[in-house]
């Protein structure tokens, strides 16, 4: 049985971080030819044997997996951890009602997250969510409600996603560490930036806007309002933030490139944990190690699909966001 310590968790998580790639590895996958070239490089970097787009996928999501079972092992802090599996509990809740929407109930979950899969799965069948923790429990009845209208899937969408933002904002108090209270404020704000921007790209108004905001953060959910109706107001809005730096050049685009947008708030988040990489004392490491495999498997993930599509590879290392 694994020991429930922030020493033996950093150096745990130390050793396998020795497998992740590094730059020149993911600058190799760029290059690459094609899907197939791409597929030896990852065997050969020891990710294992893979020789299709699918395989690829298959190995991605076992890096992850693998990555969350080792958090939830290791973890000294479950409360805080926690806040960072949420979002896979979040994905089976959405996976789960869509496709009762299509008359799929068979569709595959993720065992990554806090909460069994295979309860989710029945809660949904019956329609119970008393045994959820209180934010997930509220959602699904608020969705359950509405979906007795009419279907919905933005609505899911939202109420699930304000929801996790919810239960984050309810285990902060918990949390020691200044960096994660950090990470997650900037998170909030950052995703409500973005969603107060693609308001205003489809012409939505503030009220529209009002609805999707998560919990978090110390801007106002007035002034994202006020971006989504105006959003040219939006770099005075974030001006005095620390993540300003990072996301002031993208805002003052015409238009604002979103895509570049999503990559400068991912860079910045993954900053904030970095400095704790190393430390023995806290559990910054093992949620590093967490954000670390997540990042690799999405860069992995947007270079083979870019080469599936012919996207030139310096269009490719543009998009990809910097790893751990």
């Amino acid at each position: 049985m694994p020991q429930k310590s922030y020493g033996y968790a950093a150096g745990r998580v130390g050793v396998l971080s020795l497998s992740l790639l590094s730059e020149a590895a993911l600058e190799q996958l760029t290059q690459a030819g094609s899907v197939e070239e791409a597929a030896r490089l990852l065997t050969d970097a020891g990710w294992g044997e893979a020789s299709t787009r699918q395989d690829i996928e298959r190995l991605c999501d076992r890096h992850v997996l693998d990555a969350c079972k080792t958090v939830k092992e290791l973890s000294p802090e479950q409360q805080t951890t926690d806040c960072f599996l949420i979002q896979y509990d979040i994905l089976n809740l959405k996976t789960l009602i869509k496709s009762r929407m299509l008359g799929r109930p068979d569709a595959d979950l993720s065992p990554a997250g806090t909460l069994d899969a295979e309860k989710l799965r029945r809660a949904v069948a019956e329609n119970s969510y008393q045994d959820l923790p209180p934010r997930l429990k509220d959602a699904m009845e608020r969705i359950e409600k509405r979906m007795a209208m009419a279907p919905d899937p933005l609505f899911v969408d939202a109420e699930l996603d304000k929801a996790m933002f919810a239960f984050v904002q309810d285990r902060l108090p918990l949390v020691k560490s200044p960096e994660v209270r950090g990470y997650f404020e900037a998170k909030a704000e950052l995703t409500n930036l973005m969603i107060a921007l693609r308001c205003a790209r489809l012409g939505k108004n503030g009220a529209f806007a009002r609805d999707l905001l998560v919990a978090g953060g110390r801007i106002p959910l007035d002034a994202f309002v006020h971006i989504a109706e105006e959003a040219e107001s939006a770099p005075s809005q974030v001006a005095a933030r620390p993540y300003a730096a990072q996301v002031l050049p993208v805002l003052r685009g015409e238009p604002v490139n979103l895509p570049m947008l999503e990559k400068a708030t991912d860079d910045y988040l993954l900053s904030l944990l970095r400095p704790g990489k190393y430390r023995n004392d806290s559990v910054l490491p093992l949620i590093g190690y967490l954000v670390a495999r997540q990042r690799e498997a999405g860069a992995v993930r947007l270079i083979i699909t870019a080469k599936a599509a012919r996207v030139p590879a310096e269009e490719i290392a543009g998009r990809t966001r910097r790893l751990y």
